[in-house]
């Protein structure tokens, strides 16, 4: 069975599992945090989706029957943010991990650019480092844009400058890969799948290095 589970006073995990409801319909089960136990998971196999960031994970621990049959735990590397190094034991087995950014421990390439720009005008901010590379991507992006066009100043040329822009880009900001083109205006779309690497450490190893799933 498919389970997913997310705290209802995290609007971000909330939103997420209600659009997911929508897609699988009868197919999943959904319940709060609160709602998690021993009766909710049946003692049948089950793979879990969890939205939770590092303090819902913690309550998912808790409340986790310890005869949990889990399969497959998938976890948010968005909402989970620097607290992936934090995940208990006991779930690392079965977790799967997705993310349309790069892991942590991955991104200091991506972010050398920035970082040094940041760094050298003195307002570089450690708990703010995606904030910041991405407002400097798309400033990058824009102000470049500016300067190829000229002083032609139609939105159409601006956008489509845009476009070629992003799709050459070096500088990806924490995304690992970027593109966008007519009537794709999410400039990362796919997702990074990773497991972690069994050996006592919290190395991550892909299973599928950048997946677009297909939009229902």
């Amino acid at each position: 069975s498919i389970v997913q589970v997310y705290d209802p006073d995290d609007s971000v995990g909330a939103a997420a599992a209600e659009s997911l409801r929508n897609i699988l319909s009868t197919r999943l089960r959904t319940v709060t945090l609160d709602e998690l136990n021993a009766r909710t998971l049946d003692g049948e196999p089950v793979s879990l989706i969890a939205w939770v960031d590092g303090d819902g994970l913690e309550t998912l621990v808790r409340r986790l029957p310890g005869n949990a049959d889990l399969r497959q735990t998938f976890l948010s590397g968005s909402m989970l943010g620097r607290s992936i190094a934090d995940v208990d034991p006991r779930l690392r087995d079965s977790v799967v991990l997705v993310s349309s950014r790069e892991f942590d421990g991955h991104t200091r390439r991506l972010l050398m650019r920035s970082t040094g720009w940041f760094r050298a005008k003195r307002i570089y901010s450690a708990e703010h480092e995606e904030i910041q590379a991405n407002a400097y991507f798309a400033l990058k992006m824009t102000g470049s844009a500016l300067v190829t066009i000229r002083g032609f100043f139609s939105r159409e040329y601006l956008l489509e400058s845009i476009e070629h822009m992003v799709d050459n880009a070096i500088y990806t900001s924490v995304y690992p890969h970027m593109s966008l083109a007519p009537d794709q205006r999410f400039v990362a779309k796919g997702t990074k799948v990773a497991r972690f690497a069994g050996d006592g450490t919290d190395r991550l190893v892909p299973i599928d290095d950048w997946l677009i799933p297909d939009r229902p």
